[in-house]
């Protein structure tokens, strides 16, 4: 019967008309575009949607913390059903459950993509993984996941025993209710401790949130079902009583009364004597130096929240079914917006001192809006408005004086296997795209010409080096030690040579390779100059017509001051013993001694590498930044002189100057 019953119930969910496939087409739009941002995170890192190491919540925390509470306000139905046995709310109740259910999942998924590494999810469930009993988030996860349960099990057992004909075993039925509904007090509370255990953040850092989110939950929740009801009431012969949307309502106030008392409340207290503790609600509601973004977000949802209330105190608008949903509508867009402001504008650590909001981008957008469209891709989710009746398909079949007429919504469930094959044809489409615009990319890491790197993938996804689109200069490296050779030996002593490590030089020669063995293989050819006096060589100004105005040294040293007299392709000491072209800078320390020395200490140029005393680094040689041959204007082979920075950092959101960073004293 049980296998009977899950065939019955998945053929039901998944037929419908033309708008029900229209409306499941355009959710799975929205889902295949959060898949390709899953995408794009997991190859490129949580960077492609806003998160850094600073910046380590945003939309996806504050849409967590939202659906919580609207998978919490699903108690609003279960409570006065079963505890005051409410005949209007009883016969409502799974739908409660269902979008209980529907928006635990979206927020297990906002918690999965929130963790950039979900392959580490498992480190989450106590009996499996490493659990921080510290975390929070731990926390809060695991009370969400017996909501999930508790809701499953009794929604689902009661959709059984109407398929059945059979009354539940009351004596295991109500105790699991009266258990998710304490429950559903306790995932709002855990998800209120999340943000209120955070000292670094005076806004939330009370023990006030747990009692406001609870409030805005019950407002919220009860809101975003009034909706759901009068839309199956309009498009279903599925009658929901006027008693139990009233009741709704009257809930909706209250909590909305309470939630705005204390946002009221906690201005007064913040702001009356004004500390650095309040810059985020003051940044929140006028702005901080002289960034305002998040401004009329939060003037918007206190007029949302407030209009809502005072039109839902009046009785012949709170109970007429028309204007009802447009209030509610109101109320539940105010709150999400009070929600989201203190996670997704305020995600950096220093915001509060400083005022520097986080604004999502469109990939973010995406992502969420995919995780709202699979919430509403739920098989029972009120949205739908497709709900005959709680009992399910057997039922109706058996009893046509209770359900037979009932005619099904437009509103059906959308088939599975579409959207799956539709997403798989948007991923290899888009990576045969990739693939076929793929272009060669070079950047230079310190001078152009010199110290080009091409740029590909050392492992999947990972790149050897990343190019500013702006100067296509080596932003970071996925490895810095590719394509190295051990540098030699040292200019000091306690640097071990394996540790030291450099790029091979001997690709960017051009002709010295060819000299070292065509002629200058030991021996003087025939008019090689045998002293340093400048003299013509045909061959060389043949091959460098430019050779004598070369710039370095300003007509005082030449060619063989540098290169070694027989074995072009090194170059010479004081003693007239070779040096490797890696090790340019021995050459250099000859005439430059000052500058080798703070080349060695680490002051001169630049160092990549581990940060340990002992660990292996990558060094920059002088020629890597510097044009042996050109070095005063940079003119030939587009010399160190020519090398553009990057452009500088703009002032973030409508700043006018930077004159809050002189708030400390200046030591002169």
């Amino acid at each position: 019967m049980l296998l009977r019953f899950v065939s019955d119930y998945v053929r039901y969910v998944l037929k419908g008309g033309t708008k029900f496939y229209a409306w499941m087409g355009a959710l799975a739009v929205l889902i295949v575009g959060m898949l390709y941002v899953y995408w794009l995170q997991n190859t490129e890192g949580l960077i492609v949607t806003g998160m850094t190491s600073q910046i380590h919540d945003g939309l996806y925390l504050a849409n967590l913390v939202f659906l919580v509470g609207v998978a919490a306000g699903a108690v609003t139905i279960v409570f006065p059903a079963y505890v005051y046995h409410h005949e209007g709310m009883h016969k409502v109740t799974v739908l409660g459950e269902m979008l209980a259910i529907s928006a635990v999942i979206m927020v297990m998924m906002f918690v999965f993509a929130h963790m950039g590494r979900p392959d580490r999810l498992w480190h989450m469930v106590p009996p499996f993984g490493i659990y921080s009993f510290s975390s929070m988030l731990g926390w809060d996860v695991l009370v969400l996941n017996g909501y999930l349960i508790l809701n499953t099990v009794v929604g689902f057992w009661y959709l059984y025993s109407k398929y059945t004909g059979k009354p539940v075993n009351r004596k295991i039925f109500m105790p699991l209710v009266y258990v998710s509904i304490v429950w559903a007090l306790s995932i709002h509370t855990v998800t209120a401790f999340l943000l209120a255990t955070n000292p670094a953040r005076p806004m939330w850092f009370h023990s006030m949130m747990p009692i406001r989110f609870i409030a805005t939950a019950f407002a919220a929740g009860p809101a975003l079902i009034i909706i759901a009801f009068l839309i199956i009431r309009k498009n279903t012969n599925f009658w929901i009583e006027d008693s139990a949307i009233q009741l709704l309502a009257t809930i909706v106030t209250g909590c909305l009364g309470i939630a705005i008392f204390l946002t009221l409340s906690e201005v007064v207290v913040e702001l009356y004597a004004r500390t650095e503790h309040a810059n985020g609600l003051y940044y929140l509601m006028f702005g901080l130096h002289g960034l305002t973004s998040p401004v009329p977000w939060f003037w918007s949802a206190v007029v949302l929240m407030v209009v809502s209330f005072v039109l839902l105190l009046i009785p012949s608008i709170r109970n007429d079914m028309g204007k009802l949903p447009i209030v509610c509508a109101m109320a539940f867009a105010g709150i999400w917006i009070e929600k989201g402001m203190g996670p997704w504008c305020r995600a950096s650590s220093l915001a509060d001192r400083r005022g520097d909001g986080v604004f999502p981008d469109l990939r973010r957008v995406a992502d969420d809006a995919g995780h709202l469209g699979l919430r509403l891709l739920h098989p029972d989710h009120p949205a739908q408005g497709r709900h005959r009746h709680p009992a399910g398909r057997h039922q109706v079949r058996r009893s046509p004086g209770c359900g037979g007429a009932v005619k099904e919504s437009a509103m059906k469930k959308f088939i599975v296997v579409p959207a799956l094959l539709l997403a798989c044809c948007f991923g290899a489409a888009s990576a045969f795209a990739q693939g076929a615009e793929k272009k060669e990319e070079i950047c230079f890491e310190s001078r152009k010409g010199a110290s080009e790197v091409v740029k590909r993938e050392i492992k999947p996804g990972l790149p050897n080096v990343k190019c500013s689109p702006v100067t296509g200069a080596a932003l970071w490296y996925g490895d810095p030690y590719d394509g190295t050779v051990p540098m030699g030996k040292m200019p000091q002593l306690d640097i071990p040579e394996h540790l030291a490590v450099v790029k091979p030089r001997a690709d960017k020669l051009q002709f010295l390779a060819q000299c070292g063995t065509a002629c200058h293989n030991g021996t003087f050819p025939p008019g090689f100059p045998k002293t340093n006096k400048p003299v013509p060589i045909p061959t060389m100004e043949a091959m460098l017509p430019d050779a004598k105005d070369l710039q370095h040294g300003r007509g005082r040293i030449w060619c063989l001051e540098c290169h070694h007299t027989t074995k072009r392709n090194m170059l010479v000491d004081h003693y007239g013993d070779p040096i490797s072209i890696e090790q340019s800078q021995l050459l250099c320390g000859k005439c430059h001694g000052d500058k080798l020395r703070d080349w060695r200490d680490g002051i001169h140029g630049k160092r990549i590498g581990d940060f340990t005393s002992t660990g292996k680094k990558r060094w920059f040689t002088c020629t890597e930044c510097h044009n042996p041959h050109n070095v005063q204007d940079g003119q030939r082979n587009r010399g160190f002189i020519q090398l553009q920075p990057e452009t500088p950092p703009q002032l973030p959101r409508g700043m006018k100057d930077a004159s809050w960073e002189k708030t400390h004293p200046i030591a002169h």
